[in-house]
């Protein structure tokens, strides 16, 4: 969190790679957290969300979707996009296919499937998705 936070004079595409490695980074550190996330903060009722909500993630939100509505108004991020919902789509890119990665690899017959592989088709969606300047 602090260390995206020191990120407000990088570039967007520098911010964006920085949240999607270091959510990757830690996912590869702590396999169980994606599934976690999906149990206890995003379903009704899970026991993390309060924390979540009230203490972890207000920051780095009110940053990141004010960084990206400087973006669009400065005309270098697809004006289409909500900025309030880029943050969603990020955590969609990154922890949903990493909590579900046992499905995937069991769908596509590819046990080689893993973060690395999330982490890459992510930042791929990213810079191509979000219309960002070479």
């Amino acid at each position: 969190r602090e260390t995206l936070l020191g990120l407000a004079d990088a570039s967007l595409r520098t911010v964006l790679v920085a949240f999607v490695d270091r959510l990757c980074a830690l996912v590869a550190r702590h396999p169980w957290m994606p599934a976690l996330w999906i149990r206890e903060v995003v379903s009704e009722g899970g026991d993390l969300r309060d924390l979540l909500v009230t203490r972890l993630a207000p920051e780095i939100s009110a940053f990141m979707a004010a960084r990206f509505a400087q973006e669009q108004q400065a005309g270098r991020l697809n004006p289409a996009l909500d900025p309030r919902l880029l943050m969603v789509s990020l955590v969609g890119l990154t922890l949903f296919p990493a909590a579900g990665t046992p499905i995937w690899r069991q769908l596509f017959a590819s046990d080689d499937l893993g973060i690395d592989d999330i982490r890459l088709h992510a930042l791929a969606l990213l810079d191509r998705g979000l219309e960002l300047p070479a």
